[in-house]
């Protein structure tokens, strides 16, 4: 790898990791580009400008990173396996992710925030990004319930993502010293709480 390749990779990591940081305290509008995301980052404008358009281009590189690493693995975990019972899948999903929570607060708190930004392009990118995940449930709904329709499978999709995302919210809330302790005990309560409805909508 040449020298400039590996600075200007360098140069991204530094403004990813500003950027998480000041949009998940202070939302793309409150922002200062200059202030919150290049000082801290320690970056010029120039190599800024090098990699990104403006700072709703380095937002959306934030989330589609999270994004394309972390769906594939909840999605994987949402495959039927030989002896694994509903509830086991649905522990598996949710488990992957509570870690992508504990490891990623930030990346919850910046799509919480921006759910009804006025920016069109991060209002149709979380927009697309919801419809994937219902997609991708839907999916594994299907094969886990052959005789369920596809519109069941759709709608309950979108409420065991509700569901979900208000619980991990809230979970995220919690000081990080209480947060191992809760853990356990939403965990079981939230995977008992969707398999009773997953089981009463498709079965």
């Amino acid at each position: 790898m040449s020298k400039r390749r590996s600075d200007a990779q360098q140069t991204r990591k530094q403004l990813i990791e500003a950027g998480r940081k000041a949009f998940a305290k202070k939302g793309l509008k409150g922002t200062v580009l200059r202030d919150d995301v290049l000082r801290p980052a320690g970056v010029s404008t120039g190599s800024f400008y090098h990699q990104f358009e403006n700072k709703t281009d380095l937002l959306l590189s934030i989330l589609k990173d999270n994004a394309n690493s972390y769906r594939p693995n909840v999605l994987e975990a949402m495959k039927p396996r030989e002896g694994s019972t509903l509830e086991d899948i649905v522990r598996s999903a949710y488990t992957q992710t509570f870690d992508n929570a504990d490891e990623n607060g930030d990346i919850f708190q910046i799509a919480s925030r921006e759910r009804g930004s006025t920016d069109t392009r991060i209002a149709l990118y979380l927009e697309d990004d919801r419809k994937l995940w219902q997609l991708g449930l839907a999916k594994s709904y299907e094969k886990l319930f052959p005789n369920s329709s596809p519109k069941k499978n759709l709608l309950t999709a979108n409420i065991i993502l509700h569901q979900g995302l208000g619980v991990v919210e809230d979970y995220l809330k919690l000081p990080k010293s209480e947060r191992l302790i809760a853990r356990k005990e939403i965990l079981d309560a939230l995977v008992k709480f969707s398999v009773g409805g997953i089981e009463y909508f498709l079965r």
